[in-house]
């Protein structure tokens, strides 16, 4: 090939390649030489657009630019039903990906490094259906209950503002599970303030470790208040009893636990029962009953 063919050859490649990201495969000098890899293809003899791709996809650069076409092809060889995407598709859905999480003022760190948006597509995530799962999110964010937002922000660590919780249920490694545990947990942890009850991130995660719902959160924490002086030791009561008990009897459903709650109850309907002069039920007996004559 001619300079001259391969030059002209090579101010049409330029600008195609700077879109992909390969602008390390060529070099222009000050006086506006050609060089680097892509000049020394052309003046090799590469002379069709099909043969140069091929030679381009067979550099280091290429494959540190497009990781996520080299595994999804290494799944496909492995039987995995995945879809192939040519390298003018995968930097299309970035560009894609990027304006969305811009429109959303998602936080940058979602979109500023390749490797974050190529979890999306990895994970089977079309654009279309990155753009649902996005407004989706939002529409959610939108209408929690602020105290329930906090209480997530504190057991989560995640940052405030609603991108930042938006950003957080769409971290593409989180599983749809996941994110049901921390979405009833926040609830567990807000609405638990509101009977007085104080939930560690711990405890708050046990409802979906139990399958609960939210009604059925509302029910033991219900249950808990209702059940809270009994960790008051009152006169004769000798055996601790706190609200770690309480909890454990009725969201874990501790035989032992409950068992200490039903003995305290019980007693204290007994003292409740007792007449002047009567006995005082406690941990040792009862106690008050004086000698007979």
């Amino acid at each position: 090939m001619a300079n001259a063919d391969a030059a002209a050859q090579f101010n049409d490649a330029k600008g195609y390649m700077e879109w992909l990201g390969l602008g390390e495969l060529f070099t222009v000098d000050a006086q506006g030489n050609p060089g680097g890899w892509l000049w020394q293809q052309l003046l090799s003899g590469i002379d069709t657009e099909e043969e140069l791709k091929l030679r381009i996809e067979q550099t280091d650069v290429w494959k540190d630019r497009f990781p996520v076409i080299v595994e999804q092809r290494r799944r496909s060889a492995a039987g995995e039903p995945v879809q192939v995407m040519s390298t003018e598709e995968v930097v299309e859905y970035e560009e894609a990906t990027r304006a969305l999480f811009q429109k959303y003022e998602l936080p940058k760190w979602m979109y500023e490094k390749r490797e974050d948006l190529h979890k999306y597509i990895l994970n089977g995530l079309s654009p279309d259906e990155l753009k649902d799962r996005v407004a989706g999110a939002y529409n959610s964010v939108a209408n929690i209950d602020p105290d329930i937002a906090d209480q997530f922000r504190e057991f989560y660590g995640v940052g405030q503002g609603d991108a930042a919780l938006v950003a957080y249920f769409l971290d593409p490694e989180k599983t749809e599970a996941e994110l049901d545990k921390v979405a009833l947990s926040s609830y567990a942890g807000a609405i638990g303030k509101d009977f007085g009850v104080e939930l560690s991130r711990e405890d708050a995660e046990l409802f979906s470790l139990y399958d609960k719902t939210e009604a059925g959160v509302v029910q033991d924490l219900t249950q808990i208040n209702s059940q809270s002086l009994l960790a008051n030791e009152g006169f004769g009561e000798v055996n601790d009893i706190d609200t770690d008990d309480i909890f454990d009897a009725v969201v874990r459903g501790d035989a032992e636990s409950r068992s200490l709650l039903e003995r305290r109850q019980l007693r204290r309907q007994a003292n409740a029962r007792a007449t002047a002069g009567g006995g005082l039920a406690t941990n040792e007996g009862l106690i008050g009953l004086g000698s007979a004559d």
